[in-house]
């Protein structure tokens, strides 16, 4: 795995991790950029998205042949987050979209051998993973 990849993985923890924080000492709103429940509850659907999305490329790479599963809960993960964040309340949401970076990883790990995914991304994912997800909870929990 090249250096590039858990950089910028661990960088997209920033916003994650920004936010939580904010939320959790107080802090609703931003200047130029509003309220924060909505703002990380827009990037962790914008995450949900991208990592449902790598599912397709996972695919793609394998000529198209993806367990059928695997398809099946990387669409309804995605939708189910972007309704939640049009429809629920931003509490709910949030949570909502925990559970679908969890779902989304346990599908990587069922389908690693498949996809031959290395231990050391599966190993980056889960550290990432558990990091946004806690995250995402404690700003729910916070507000």
């Amino acid at each position: 795995m090249s250096a590039i990849v858990p950089t910028l993985t661990f960088l997209g923890l920033v916003p994650f991790v920004a936010a939580a924080a904010l939320v959790v000492i107080g802090v609703e709103s931003l200047p130029y950029l509003g309220p924060i429940e909505p703002l990380l509850a827009s990037y962790t659907l914008l995450i949900v998205s991208f990592m449902a999305g790598t599912h397709w490329g996972l695919s793609v790479a394998r000529g198209g042949r993806q367990p059928a599963p695997l398809f099946l809960a990387s669409i309804l993960v995605a939708l189910t987050a972007w309704f939640a964040f049009l429809f629920a309340p931003l509490q709910a949401a949030l949570v909502i979209d925990a559970a679908a970076l969890i779902v989304l990883l346990v599908s990587e790990h069922r389908y690693a051998g498949y996809f031959k995914i290395s231990d050391d991304y599966l190993r980056l994912r889960t550290q990432v993973s558990a990091i946004a997800v806690a995250t995402v909870l404690a700003a729910s929990l916070a507000s």
